[in-house]
């Protein structure tokens, strides 16, 4: 039995500060240069993802012309894994997976596990390993600074979620990739978020998951009154998770980890 899977019934949190293990990321050198890359990395992802989806059901889901439901895909892979539990509870509406919630559209994010539709690792959200502690610090600062009379109050604040969601994990399959190296990660094991948090990476499951986690936490303090969720769909075209938050006032606003900054990334 590896070291990894000798752990799988427990959360892991690793200590990954190590030097040397990943990259700082380099200065653009023009806009050009700078679209070839994003262009290179979401092509990579997409092949990435391709050869994951190897088995039928896989294949049938990245081909399927008519959009699916993400998590009900995500249980459907691992229904006849032992470590599923199809305890359907209100906290759990899909169930648990090794010993907790599984995160779904509208779930609480914080203390559950998100499982994919397409293999990857398991990622736990959980306050209790601290490294959100400084973050969270850092957006009620930031929140302070808005009107909260202001008519797009909500609004402020899911724009200061994302921007602090993308200075904490910059976007790099590469980075997310050597830590699945460095700790053997397979395919549904359970790893913390915390784990690419301390190495300032991840994708756009990472980044989502830490914005829907911060959403809930000023919801929690009364900032807001709007919710966010997870967009359940998932087709050829839709592989990434995106976050989706409903404002008080009834307005839908989306943040896409794949586009750039701007209003392409948050509308």
């Amino acid at each position: 039995m590896t070291s990894t899977s000798s752990n799988i019934m427990r959360d892991i949190a690793w200590n990954v500060a190590r030097s040397g293990d990943t990259a700082e990321p380099k200065p653009r050198r023009n806009a050009l240069a700078s679209l070839a890359a994003a262009t290179h990395r979401v092509i990579a992802s997409i092949k990435e993802r391709i050869s994951l989806g190897k088995t039928p059901a896989n294949e049938a889901l990245l081909t399927s012309v008519e959009p699916r439901n993400r998590f009900m895909e995500a249980v459907k892979r691992i229904e006849l894994c032992h470590a599923y539990a199809p305890t359907i509870t209100p906290e759990a509406p899909y169930g648990y997976f090794r010993g907790r919630p599984i995160i779904g559209e509208l779930t609480r994010i914080n203390g559950g596990i998100y499982v994919g539709a397409l293999p990857h690792e398991s990622i736990v959200v959980d306050a209790k390993y601290g490294s959100t502690e400084k973050i969270v610090k850092s957006l009620m600062a930031r929140c302070e600074q808005i009107d909260p009379g202001s008519t797009s109050y909500e609004y402020e604040v899911f724009s200061k979620v994302v921007a602090i969601t993308r200075e904490t994990l910059r976007y790099s399959e590469e980075g997310v990739h050597a830590i699945e190296r460095v700790h053997n990660i397979q395919p549904d094991d359970k790893v913390t978020l915390d784990v690419y948090i301390k190495r300032r990476v991840g994708v756009s499951r990472h980044q989502v998951l830490l914005a829907a986690f911060l959403l809930e936490k000023v919801r929690e303090e009364g900032m807001i009154k709007g919710r966010p969720s997870i967009e359940g769909i998932i087709s050829p075209e839709t592989l990434y998770e995106r976050l989706l938050f409903s404002s008080a006032d009834g307005e839908v606003f989306r943040f896409d980890p794949t586009k750039g900054l701007g209003k392409t990334a948050i509308h």
